[in-house]
């Protein structure tokens, strides 16, 4: 199922974690707190676990939100990526 889980932690360390965490769960980084990504119910109740177990008495909030098959059809993605900023080639001594 489509899975988007938003945290907020104060703490960088287990910030790191919770973020490490929904990666190795093969979601996707959509914002700095937020990450999209499909697991089943098993999977989704495990990972909320974890993260939850991560964050444990540190002030935060996590949030997950499934979204069923039948509202995908209904989710939209609007995106401008910034260009890359030109590289600075630093010419060698003697050319």
């Amino acid at each position: 199922m489509l899975t988007i889980f938003i945290y907020d932690i104060t703490s960088n360390k287990i910030r790191r974690e919770v973020a490490r965490t929904c990666l190795d769960y093969g979601f996707k980084r959509i914002q700095k707190s937020a990450f999209l990504g499909y697991l089943s119910f098993h999977f989704q109740e495990e990972f909320w676990l974890k993260c939850r177990k991560r964050l444990d008495k540190s002030p935060g909030s996590l949030f997950i939100f499934v979204v069923p098959e039948r509202e995908i059809a209904y989710c939209r993605k609007y995106e401008i990526i910034a260009p890359e900023a030109p590289k600075i080639i630093a010419p060698t001594q003697g050319h």
